[in-house]
């Protein structure tokens, strides 16, 4: 994005990013073990959190759900977050009623039980093809605490996630992709696991490196006073 950002706008000085990873609250990155996540099976359990709605990717995702039950019948999902959209609701309504106990649609959440959301979960579903999607604190917080990602190749959710998950081009297959990532889940039982730890990883660096931008950002703006 700051590559685009110079490109379009051309800036007579150097520019600087500052991610939103320092929004989020640094915390423990460190994973809660399988067991502390609910019961109901040994499918794979995932998520999604957003504002529903087909162009953040709602549909994207119960099309992956309809895909990965055929390879892991004991999967579940789970989602929050509101629909604004009344045919939107009606069909996400009815996905759920046709999954039955499989699905679990909770509605909005407060920001305070996003982390213990993502800790409850394998894999985060982020197929949004927001115009506007840029860096999503959701996909931050799912990092945070060693839930990997699958979101589409927009914004700048694939520098975000780097080795964390698996962006797909939004011309490809998502559901594909997701079916595929939980079908290896199933034949090497550690590999959302590794993932995961990468993921958490990838936060820690990111903070890093985002505290580093920052203060170079303060030094050249301090630098320029009087």
């Amino acid at each position: 994005m700051q590559r685009r950002f110079d490109e379009r706008y051309r800036p007579l000085g150097p520019t600087y990013q500052c991610s939103n990873v320092l929004a989020v609250d640094a915390g423990t990155s460190s994973r809660p073990t399988r067991s502390t996540r609910p019961s109901g099976g040994s499918g794979t359990v995932l998520g999604h959190v957003s504002n529903l709605s087909r162009a953040k990717g709602l549909y994207d995702v119960m099309d992956a759900f309809d895909s990965v039950r055929a390879v892991d019948p004991a999967a579940r999902l789970r989602i929050a977050g509101g629909v604004s959209d009344q045919q939107e609701k009606a069909d996400l309504t009815s996905f759920c009623r046709r999954h039955g106990s499989a699905v679990e649609w909770i509605g909005p959440i407060p920001n305070a039980d996003v982390a213990s959301f993502m800790s409850g979960i394998d894999l985060l579903l982020f197929p949004s093809s927001y115009a506007n999607e840029a860096q999503p604190l959701v996909v931050l917080e799912a990092m945070r605490v060693g839930t990997p990602v699958v979101a589409y190749d927009i914004g700048e959710l694939a520098n975000t996630i780097g080795p964390g998950g698996t962006v797909c081009d939004e011309s490809a297959s998502f559901s594909d992709l997701v079916t595929n990532l939980v079908q290896m889940g199933k034949q090497q039982a550690d590999q959302l696991q590794q993932m995961g730890n990468r993921a958490a990883q990838h936060f820690d660096e990111s903070l890093r490196a985002a505290a580093d931008d920052l203060m170079y950002l303060a030094d050249d703006l301090l630098s320029k006073q009087g």
